[in-house]
């Protein structure tokens, strides 16, 4: 094992991770993290701007000319009340970082402070600290502001809780689909439930629609494809002894092949028209395109692969073999530079830290920290030096 590694200074980020996890802030309001993150550079004296509203760009040059690398932590939290009991658990109520976005945040510090103190011989370094991943993918709002100007490769890595410290996870090409969210009303007719024929009752056609949809993946679409139509809203209906007038329900659409993609929808669209038809309501769709597929580059995860292969015993190195279906806006920065987004984990079985991403307990072993801020200078030095 490479011994930068104990280069690291592990209580530093420890300390930046447990401040921005007491004080976590929702999507599109990430100000105090904004700022305290300003802080914490200027104290490093790195040259820093604000972008996006909410976000940052930190840049370290070289002494050399060279390549330009970019690296992303995503800084803001969940509208989710913390469950755990720490000395340094959330203070705002109904806000945590059940996902770890603290994490990556001291990690990309601790890398910076890293890089500061011991340098690069070449090229450029910029670290982007991007506001809203949850809600509506920052990362646009990152490009628009120039995050990506002259960057070659960019790089980023999400905590996952079932693997332990020093345990990597990669895959090359599709890691994480893409994503539309999906809304559907009938509008139908009231009438007293006592005299249902007087009425169109939205809920029994809405009801026919919901099971009609589950056979687009079941009987239309290859069992050999990944791929997932889910409806988890459904609201309607005023009294319990009166029709519902209208109905809506409202899911999301994930798949990695945009040929399942277009056949999933126009077959959503084909069997809510035939409803239509056939009891005389209206029925609207609403659809609106979400994060794209996220696609690793094989040339760089091939680099990443063999760094790690000089770094890390070789039980630590796990290669995914399927993808998943959750979604990632770093998908964006790879529509535009190639790039790799990797796994690192913060789990601990036997500290009974276990909780999944995006529950009311979710933490992390700390001694992830290092392993994070450890990987990306690698990278950096690997790459540039």
């Amino acid at each position: 094992m490479d011994q930068n590694l104990s280069m690291i200074d592990a209580g530093y980020i420890r300390q930046i991770r447990r401040h921005l996890h007491r004080h976590p802030e929702l999507s599109q309001q990430e100000y105090q993290t904004q700022q305290y993150i300003s802080d914490t550079l200027a104290a490093l004296g790195v040259r820093h701007r604000r972008v996006a509203d909410t976000g940052i760009i930190a840049t370290i040059e070289g002494g050399l000319p060279g390549k330009h690398l970019a690296f992303r932590a995503d800084i803001d939290a969940l509208p989710i009340a913390e469950e755990n009991a720490l000395p340094f658990s959330s203070v705002n109520s109904g806000v945590s970082h059940a996902c770890g976005h603290d994490a990556h945040a001291a990690m990309l510090i601790g890398a910076i402070r890293h890089v500061k103190e011991h340098g690069v011989v070449r090229g450029r370094v910029s670290f982007l600290f991007q506001p809203d991943e949850e809600k509506d993918g920052g990362a646009l709002r990152m490009i628009d502001d120039g995050c990506l100007e002259g960057v070659d490769a960019i790089y980023g890595l999400h905590v996952m809780p079932y693997l332990e410290p020093g345990h990597v996870e990669i895959r090359h090409q599709a890691l994480n689909a893409s994503s539309d969210s999906l809304t559907i009303e009938v509008e139908g007719s009231s009438s007293h439930a006592a005299y249902p024929h007087e009425g169109k009752d939205a809920i029994v056609i809405m009801a026919g629609i919901i099971m009609e949809l589950q056979t687009i993946m079941s009987r239309s679409i290859s069992p050999l494809e990944n791929a997932v139509l889910s409806f988890g809203m459904i609201n309607g209906g005023t009294v319990p002894n009166a029709l519902a007038k209208t109905v809506t329900i409202r899911g999301t659409l994930r798949t990695f092949n945009k040929a399942v993609r277009d056949t999933a929808l126009s077959m959503l669209v084909d069997i809510c028209k035939s409803k239509e038809t056939a009891y005389g309501v209206r029925i609207t769709i609403g659809h609106t395109p979400g994060y794209p597929m996220l696609i690793n580059d094989d040339t760089l995860m091939g680099e990443f692969q063999g760094l790690l292969d000089t770094i890390l015993p070789k039980e630590r190195i796990h290669v995914k073999t399927l993808p998943s279906l959750g979604v990632e806006d770093f998908s964006y920065y790879l529509e535009k530079v190639p790039g790799v987004f990797f796994h690192l984990g913060c789990g601990n079985r036997s500290l009974g830290i276990t909780h999944p991403l995006h529950s009311s307990r979710f933490t992390i072993d700390e001694d992830c920290l290092p392993w994070g801020s450890y990987l990306f200078t690698s990278i950096i030095h690997n790459y540039l030096d």
